[in-house]
């Protein structure tokens, strides 16, 4: 596939939809002669996460024991997504804070080698409803998101949608989402992204304060949107595309 299959469809295909200026630049690193061809249209964020009202606890997180205050890390097991860098950090955090921690499989969880006073402080979720994602974001102190390398990074997002400062680093595409929410660090820095969550933890507490400039820089960001820009590349690649119509957020 990647020698012949894709090689083949790039030349022939009319155009190239891509997610984000970082992506568009890796693809042209491959292959210089695409570049012509590449149209970027970013990725959108849901209705639910701008209408958010409720500021209690998910039940999920509820019957797991989660309380306030916490913070959130949102990634999984990959090791560009530096579960471990989040461990270092949270270890040195007080001992009133909490850890929920969201994208790993249950049954693949990792072992934690942690003091005992940190480990009672980590809690795993179970699979979380879409629903009840905005209120995880909600009422975190923030998000925690070191990726080292994103095709787009929605986390970023969405927690800055329900106005949740959000931590993270300018590589990739990441570098696409700074907002009024964002605190971006150094990849490198541990005494910087440690100093950044005391910070927050006086600011913020288990007191719930979204960030108003940040849910509204959100917004720009919309599955709408992203439609109406793909069915522009479609008709202009396929004249026979019908107009399509959106009505109530709907695409018909």
């Amino acid at each position: 596939f990647l020698k012949t299959v894709y090689p083949k469809a790039y030349q022939k295909c009319s155009k190239i939809i891509t997610i984000s200026n970082a992506s568009k630049r890796d693809i042209i690193s491959l292959w210089p002669s695409l570049e012509e061809k590449i149209v970027v249209i970013p990725h959108g964020i849901d209705d639910l996460y701008f209408k958010y009202q409720d500021v209690s606890l998910p039940t999920s997180l509820q019957k797991i024991g989660v309380k306030k205050p916490y913070f959130l890390y949102i990634g999984g097991s990959l090791p560009r997504k530096r579960f471990d860098w989040v461990l270092k950090i949270f270890c040195e955090l007080p001992r009133n804070v909490s850890l929920v921690v969201c994208g790993f499989i249950l049954k693949e969880k990792p072992k934690l080698h942690l003091p005992s006073d940190v480990l009672k402080r980590v809690f795993f979720t179970p699979f979380i409803d879409e629903q009840e994602m905005p209120a995880l974001y909600y009422n975190a102190i923030a998000t925690l998101y070191p990726s080292l390398y994103e095709g787009f990074g929605l986390p970023v997002l969405e927690s800055q949608a329900v106005g949740t400062p959000v931590l993270f680093s300018p590589v990739g595409s990441l570098a696409e989402l700074i907002g009024p929410g964002s605190i971006v660090l150094p990849v490198d820095n541990l005494k910087e992204w440690i100093h950044a969550c005391k910070r927050l933890i006086i600011d913020r507490g288990d007191q719930v304060r979204p960030l108003t400039r940040a849910k509204s820089w959100a917004r720009r960001f919309s599955w709408i949107k992203s439609a109406k820009k793909h069915l522009e590349v479609y008709k202009a690649v396929s004249p026979s595309v019908q107009a399509a119509t959106f009505s109530g957020g709907n695409l018909t």
